[in-house]
């Protein structure tokens, strides 16, 4: 079961950085899963959650702010913990960003505004997402 919730997890992080619009299919998946959040451990849990939440601000939100949301996501999903791929060419601009180049490399905020040519307001959409995972039971962490 955690495996299935992390390949879900994988396309809709995939789906978000590219800054498409999940539809309600989309996110049916992810639905059913967090209804049976009892079978995922803890972390799986939480990333759920939080994967949930990113979707329905997405869904519902501007194409600006989905575009913050990239952005967020980028520095985010950059500090995963993993281990930076190392054959995974640099993005030349933020429609090259893909989950396998992002993932271990740690950038910092300046890093990823320079990627999308623009600065953002991580707090808005963090203070956004925390809305969204009260609606789920969660907080941001």
């Amino acid at each position: 079961m955690d495996d299935w919730a992390r390949e879900l997890r994988v396309e809709m992080w995939a789906r978000l950085l590219q800054g498409r619009a999940p539809t309600a299919e989309d996110i049916a998946p992810l639905q059913r899963l967090w209804a049976a959040r009892e079978l995922l451990n803890e972390q799986n849990q939480r990333a759920l959650r939080l994967c949930l939440a990113c979707a329905a601000l997405a869904s519902n939100g501007t194409p600006a702010l989905r575009e913050e949301l990239r952005i967020f996501l980028a520095y985010y999903l950059s500090r995963d913990g993993s281990a930076p791929l190392r054959d995974v060419p640099r993005p030349r601009s933020p429609e090259e960003l893909t989950l396998e180049w992002l993932r271990g490399r740690e950038l910092s905020w300046e890093e990823i505004f320079t990627i999308f040519g623009r600065t953002a307001n991580p707090d808005r959409i963090r203070r956004l997402l925390r809305e969204q995972l009260q609606r789920l039971g969660g907080e941001l962490r």
